[in-house]
């Protein structure tokens, strides 16, 4: 454990380990920075710019449970984290997050998948700092999970005639419809990097096969990206591509988590129907002056 005389300490890899089967004990509220950790250090020897700290206090502060912070570098020009504390460690968090000099804030996009316990931790040490906290910096979401067990129980979806399920890669991307453009190097990694399935239409011999549906694993670890085209939609194509990358994520032992905006009741009901359910409300809070 590295600490400089910070508030927060830099975990080498055996203290990561130790990390981590505290936050699995803490599944499901725990399971946005779990499934973070596991894809950052599946994706750290295969990207050479990725940067990626785990940050913690100091251990003797630590009596119970756990608090921690990840930040990340090199995917994409602006930096991201997450953060997590069990709740008799949350004045501990605030006091690290306002203390700590190892977070550039300025450099900072947002945090990802901010837990309803710890998003006013988050507001009151932004606006310590400066930073805006209105509603255009907050986005309100639904973590949705479902257990490694039940998901695979789940029967494989079934395809009509003329479609096929495959993998999407970095030709699709031009194809998906909602990529922010400050995200577009992440999302490239995502298509490059991570598991997906997308529905495709079978054409005609010399012509493209159509994109149907898709669905891929984002860079925080859970089920991101499900789109189906606007001709296709309603005809259970979102389901099949929903279902087989769930099934796909519990085959290897991950945790199928996903995040949905508040008011995006059709995929919210989508999930539901694929057996997530809700865990708590989460917040995406973006870093702006």
């Amino acid at each position: 454990m590295s600490c400089n005389d910070d508030v927060l300490c830099e975990l080498d890899e055996q203290e990561v380990d130790q990390l981590l089967i505290i936050l699995e004990e803490c599944l499901p509220n725990s399971i946005v920075i779990y499934n973070w950790i596991l894809k950052h250090r599946e994706w750290n020897p295969k990207i050479q710019t990725l940067n990626f700290k785990i940050l913690s206090p100091a251990s003797m502060k630590i009596k119970t449970g756990c608090a921690a912070v990840c930040v990340c570098q090199g995917v994409s020009d602006k930096q991201y984290g997450v953060i997590f504390a069990t709740e008799e460690n949350n004045d501990l968090l605030k006091q690290c997050l306002t203390e700590t000099k190892l977070i550039p804030w300025e450099k900072f996009s947002h945090f990802t998948g901010v837990l309803e316990s710890h998003a006013k931790i988050m507001e009151s040490v932004l606006q310590i700092k400066g930073f805006k906290t209105s509603e255009d910096e907050i986005s309100q979401s639904f973590l949705l999970h479902i257990p490694i067990e039940e998901a695979l129980r789940r029967p494989a979806p079934q395809i009509p005639d003329g479609y096929y399920l495959k993998p999407v890669n970095l030709l699709h991307i031009s194809e998906a419809t909602d990529i922010w453009d400050d995200y577009k190097q992440t999302v490239e990694k995502m298509f490059e990097l991570n598991l997906s399935v997308a529905a495709f239409r079978k054409a005609d011999v010399g012509v493209k096969d159509d994109l149907v549906a898709m669905n891929v694993q984002a860079e925080y670890g859970g089920v991101s990206a499900l789109q189906v085209a606007p001709e296709h939609q309603r005809k259970g194509f979102g389901t099949c591509v929903l279902t087989e990358l769930t099934r796909k994520m519990a085959q290897i032992r991950i945790h199928p988590h996903a995040h949905v905006l508040r008011d995006n009741f059709k995929s919210l009901g989508l999930f539901e129907k694929c057996g997530y359910r809700v865990v708590q409300k989460s917040f995406w809070i973006f870093v702006r002056k």
